[in-house]
């Protein structure tokens, strides 16, 4: 997840390199190095912030038992795990993800003082309740898509309509939320690489559904529902290559901006659209880092 760098200003609180560092993780065989020190850095960084200070709790319950691991970005880890960060957090100064293989959350901190010495309170915050968003989703996948089900219809409604040409009155709930649904039990929930066999059964559900609504030609509606796959594809395979490849694919990732702006009224500027694709907990994410705390308090409630 692509972010960006934070400047210091008076929300960031310095980072003193503590003492006393141990291995609390690894991942890939790569030990992850972290501290308690570090977890109370962490943890006062998100009481300066309202987005989590009420959460507090929850969020140290999760630390104490090793759900949420506050650690150090070691120079040359990203080679290692940066296939896995695709949003908010893959900035040189610190980074976070989920890894659903443990149901844990790792937010990557770096130790160069030297050149980053302040970590943004605002951002870590973000962060926390973007990744917490994508570990909802993975804990308990039906009580999460029941609790955004509004939210989640109106995203891909406006989504579905901008690709596909279709009027939004003709896009039922029953059809969308039908999509999402299938998203989150055949895609969403799967451990490791999506299958293929996933992508074919979601282009002929996309065919099945939507076909028929479009305004698009039939030829040119084949072309854009192709695309629309490929382009899933292209980022699943290889994302260096996906990079090269976007701009090709504008009529698809474009939309997924449009989106955010017109269903959901935020605007998407911290990471490069793709995910929501095939991840619908990549819109509450997104969501989650907007000013709607309603959001963020429900996935804490999740977690």
């Amino acid at each position: 997840m692509l972010g960006q760098n934070q400047s210091t200003n008076l929300q960031q609180e310095v980072f003193i390199l503590p003492t006393g560092l141990k291995e609390v993780a690894r991942l890939d065989n790569n030990p992850l190095y972290g501290s308690p020190k570090l977890n109370e850095k962490f943890l006062y960084a998100l009481s300066k912030q309202d987005k989590t200070k009420n959460n507090l709790k929850k969020i140290e319950t999760l630390i104490n038992k090793g759900m949420i691991i506050p650690c150090f970005l070691e120079k040359g880890i990203l080679h290692h795990i940066g296939w896995r960060i695709f949003g908010p957090a893959a900035v040189k100064s610190i980074a976070g993800f989920f890894n659903p293989e443990d149901e844990r959350i790792f937010i990557l901190i770096s130790n160069d003082a030297n050149i980053f010495t302040y970590v943004s309170n605002k951002f870590l915050s973000v962060l926390t309740a973007h990744e917490l968003s994508h570990r909802a989703a993975f804990l308990d996948a039906n009580k999460f898509y029941q609790t955004f089900r509004n939210e989640l219809i109106e995203f891909y409604r406006t989504l579905f309509s901008i690709i596909f040409k279709i009027d939004t009155k003709q896009l039922s709930d029953k059809i969308v939320f039908g999509i999402v649904r299938f998203l989150f039990q055949y895609i969403e929930m799967s451990v490791g690489q999506v299958s293929s066999k996933a992508l074919i059964q979601y282009s002929q559900l996309l065919r099945n559904e939507l076909k028929g609504l479009s305004s698009l030609k039939h030829d040119n509606f084949i072309v854009m529902a192709d695309d629309y796959i490929q382009i899933i594809g292209i980022f699943l395979k290889d994302i260096n290559y996906f990079f090269d490849q976007m701009g090709e694919f504008s009529h698809i990732i474009s939309p997924i901006y449009k989106a955010y702006k017109q269903a959901l009224d935020i605007k998407n500027s911290s990471t490069v659209c793709i995910q929501e694709l095939i991840y619908p907990s990549e819109v509450v994410a997104i969501l989650s880092e907007s000013g709607k705390d309603y959001v963020s308090n429900k996935v804490f409630s999740i977690n």
